[in-house]
């Protein structure tokens, strides 16, 4: 049977990735193990671009289990080969709706929800690159001029919905950015960022997968600190 793409749908993209690497580990420490593992990484989306300035997209990866609710590692799609070959999970990686109602010559602006990449311009030393978090967010640019733009950067992020808890964790931060071409060659950006876990206290050990180590945590397993950043950067 043929079929054709709704007439609302101006365009579909897909798009995908393979990646295969050996992983080994090792340590002084007597008490680690040295560890041998094949890894990989797939994914496959597609984005659909509609009419009125709307976009909708999906991508699928592969997700090691982690426990928990078995959706994966949420800062990995790495999958590790062995168990006797058996069948490896693949989760959604991506789901959202994005609107862009402003596309003026200077003004840009866009807001999205769902599970998208972060809005954020940050290293490693911050936001993971495979992390996707789930919300809403928020996205502006003004250009100065030619050669000067400043961006806005907002995010609503949930972390958890909990059932007996009426105090769900969530993420809100906000993002100011000036990028700057002073020629071909010679480029700068700075940035100042303020990041802050609302209700910290109800991510408890057993329901933040795989990412629990490290952080001072009461009897309890609650958090103790508030996690309240400011970040600066710059380069050149």
């Amino acid at each position: 049977r043929s079929f054709g793409l709704p007439p609302q749908t101006s365009r579909l993209k897909f798009n995908g990735d393979l990646r295969a690497r050996y992983d080994g580990i090792y340590a002084d420490d007597p008490r680690i193990e040295d560890r041998h593992r094949a890894r990989y990484r797939v994914r496959f989306g597609t984005v659909a671009h509609l009419r009125d300035n709307f976009e909708v997209g999906v991508r699928l990866a592969s997700a090691g289990s982690t426990g928990g609710d078995g959706g994966g590692d949420p800062v990995s799609t790495n999958e590790t080969l062995g168990n006797t070959a058996n069948r490896k999970s693949i989760g959604i990686d991506q789901v959202y709706a994005k609107w862009s109602p402003l596309h003026a010559a200077d003004w840009t602006g866009t807001f999205t929800f769902g599970k998208m990449e972060s809005p954020y311009v940050f290293s490693e030393m911050v936001f993971d690159q495979d992390y996707t978090p789930e919300g809403f967010a928020e996205q502006f640019a003004y250009a100065i001029n030619q050669r000067h733009s400043a961006k806005l950067n907002l995010g609503q992020f949930i972390l958890d919905e909990i059932a007996i808890n009426s105090q769900d964790p969530f993420m809100l931060g906000a993002q100011l950015r000036l990028d700057s071409a002073w020629d071909t060659k010679l480029q700068s950006t700075f940035g100042a960022a303020g990041l802050g876990i609302v209700n910290a206290r109800s991510l408890v050990s057993g329901n933040v997968p795989n990412v629990g180590r490290g952080n001072t945590r009461n009897a309890a397993g609650e958090l103790v600190n508030e996690y309240t950043s400011l970040i600066l950067d710059a380069s050149l």
